[in-house]
């Protein structure tokens, strides 16, 4: 459909719904996901029932002329997912892995070690860090049992695991791991199943999403052709100094001192959702101040403003991944979001002013230099630093505390953390604490500045 590439098409009729839904149900046959019951040859009657539905969006496409020239057209575009709901049975064989941010930056970080034990005279492209996103991942894994739909006033069976199966994510990660295992070698990590790891590489999977760090000739030899001959997929990877990919809703740029994660989120994204609702935001040079901790006893926000704030606040609890500055903010701004009140705004407008002043901040993992730390050094070749501090309980509020934390590898940031506790502070606790510090100094961790955190701006 012809128009603005700026802005889709308003909803469609039903007859170029059902255009789509005939030419989805034609890709599903031709991969083997779907097959006509009359041309099914598997064992037995097919008893199991699945019920689902065709979903609909707006995708903009390029279209090449006989002429040669290429312009954009928005294409209506339907998939078939299963309904299956989580409240008709309770099942434990669900089980999938998926990655945390405790473990993002490791990869990055294994990347620039290996690339610094390289001699300056020889080739730094010996070592890649890349991704590739497994297109139609689910619909590669045989159903565990054969099941029916009625499909356009036809029988179907069943043959691959289609999105929204409860089993799909679980399926898939075991057939991608026996892949992984069987036919590269790779050893999965206990403590975290979406690590593993093998003579030439490291790889993390997030569902469909793969990060590999290692040799750059396995990644093109091994990896990307056993990948490519199993599926359709996409992938990128780093090369010079300004090259980048994007992984898990994040820019993952090469720089000269190491490697810059930039949020997928931008902060003028929040800024923009923010002004377009309540006004406009002036430039701040802390996120917050006093009164984040103080009583709040203002009246609560109208429905229509209440919606804007939960809405600005989700878009921050992205940003916040990648940005250790604004966690504690973005934590104690997100406790309003039961009730938001007109104090609350106010604290969020400050928020929203110090995003408009740093707009341009990102984390930085600078090269690791073996057995350097950020404060201590050893004679291993990494050096894990952990500091953590609590508040305790400075919210007038509530009285809980705030725990903190920050981990870092060869003294570049892997992870942080600022939580509330779940219980009330008890100052008898806080006696018995510092008793504790006096005797066992060596014990005690120490908090770490803000100013310490290695921020690129």
């Amino acid at each position: 459909m012809d128009g603005d590439a700026k802005q889709p098409p308003p909803e469609s009729n039903s007859h170029i719904d059902r255009l789509a839904d005939d030419v989805e149900l034609k890709r599903l046959c031709s991969m083997g996901v779907l097959v006509k019951t009359s041309d099914f040859d598997g064992p037995g009657q097919v008893e199991e029932k699945l019920t689902t539905k065709f979903v609909y969006d707006w995708r903009l496409r390029e279209y090449t002329t006989a002429d040669g020239q290429v312009y954009k057209r928005w294409l209506r575009r339907s998939r078939l997912v299963a309904r299956e709901y989580a409240f008709l049975e309770r099942r434990d064989d669900t089980y999938s892995p998926a990655t945390s941010t405790h473990i993002l930056n490791l990869l990055p970080l294994c990347y620039l070690q290996k690339i610094s034990e390289v001699d300056k005279d020889s080739d730094t492209k010996a070592y890649t860090l890349a991704s590739l996103d497994a297109k139609d991942a689910f619909l590669m894994v045989p159903q565990e049992k054969a099941v029916r739909v009625k499909l356009q006033g036809e029988d179907f069976i069943v043959q691959r695991n289609l999105p929204g199966q409860r089993l799909g994510a679980c399926h898939w990660y075991f057939f991608l791991r026996q892949l992984l295992e069987s036919e590269m070698d790779f050893k999965f990590c206990k403590e975290q199943p979406c690590l593993c790891r093998n003579d030439h590489g490291m790889m993390m999977i997030h569902v469909d999403d793969v990060m590999f760090a290692g040799e750059t000739r396995y990644w093109k030899d091994v990896v990307l052709k056993k990948f490519q001959g199993r599926f359709s997929i996409s992938f990128e990877g780093l090369g010079d100094n300004g090259t980048s990919f994007s992984c898990l809703k994040r820019e993952i740029k090469k720089i000269d001192k190491g490697i810059a994660l930039i949020s997928g989120t931008s902060a003028m994204k929040v800024v923009k959702a923010f002004e377009e609702h309540f006004g406009k935001a002036r430039s701040q040079f802390v996120p917050c101040n006093q009164s984040m901790l103080a009583e709040d006893l203002s009246d609560g926000l109208s429905a229509r403003d209440a919606v804007a704030f939960r809405s600005i606040i989700g878009i921050c609890l992205y940003l916040a991944r990648d940005r250790p500055d604004v966690l504690y903010s973005v934590k104690e701004l997100s406790s309003y979001m039961a009730k938001p009140t007109h104090a609350a705004l106010q604290k969020l407008k400050k928020f929203v002013g110090y995003l408009r002043g740093t707009e341009e901040y990102c984390m930085a993992l600078e090269t690791p230099m073996p057995g350097q730390g950020k404060w201590q050094t050893s004679t291993t070749c990494w050096i894990l630093e952990s500091f953590s501090d609590s508040d305790w309980s400075c919210n007038q509020q509530h009285r809980r505390s705030t725990s903190c934390g920050v981990h870092l590898l060869g003294g570049a940031f892997v992870n942080g953390s600022s939580r509330t506790q779940r219980v009330v502070f008890c100052p008898l606790a806080r006696v018995n604490y510092m008793h504790s510090r006096a005797r066992w100094p060596t014990l005690c961790s120490s908090s770490i500045a803000c100013s310490s955190w290695q921020m690129q701006r």
